[in-house]
């Protein structure tokens, strides 16, 4: 990968806060964010390392560690589990342990492109959906959510490249052509 390195860019804590997180889900999260939302917000619950690689992007966009906790909280409690359940306890720690407060104290970095493209997600529920999912499906995803956007610019800027296994061309193509400017 050649193009701008985001990962140096910086956040200020606090910047986003957990109301906001719909809001910019559907209008500016890349498809593995947006898919990882849309399947919690849905079932209430996703696993190990979607919840992993979800909680170091929401950290990486600037949401603070207790709104994170307050968020993750917020959205199992719709799906029946408490606070005081030992589950919840436990996500509660890998929250805290991914800002660095708990465990080795190791302030973690949200995923890279390359760590999300490369991760073996066909029993989870994250990953790169360009690498994972079929044109069809990608097409389709890209369609529904982006009215205003042509079939065939879909699939010669984004399923192309994709095909050709481009999955960084071909998230930063549907990325421009979704954000003009």
């Amino acid at each position: 990968y050649i193009g701008q390195d985001y990962s140096k860019t910086k956040f200020n804590a606090g910047q986003v806060t957990p109301d906001q997180i719909a809001p910019l889900a559907n209008r500016s999260f890349p498809m593995c964010m947006r898919s990882v939302h849309a399947l919690f917000t849905q079932e209430h619950h996703i696993k190990y390392h979607a919840r992993q690689q979800f909680q170091l992007f929401l950290k990486g966009i600037g949401l603070t560690m207790e709104h994170c906790m307050q968020y993750f909280e917020r959205e199992f409690s719709k799906g029946g589990m408490g606070s005081s359940d030992s589950k919840m306890k436990g996500y509660m720690y890998n929250i805290r342990h991914s800002y660095g407060k708990e465990g080795k104290r190791t302030n973690y970095t949200p995923q890279s492109c390359a760590q999300i493209i490369n991760t073996q997600s066909a029993t989870e529920q994250h990953g790169c959906p360009y690498k994972e999912w079929d044109g069809a499906q990608v097409k389709g995803a890209i369609l529904k959510h982006h009215k205003q956007l042509k079939a065939e610019d879909v699939e010669a800027k984004i399923i192309e490249p994709m095909r050709g296994r481009h999955y960084q061309i071909a998230c930063r193509n549907h990325w421009e052509m979704t954000h003009h400017g």
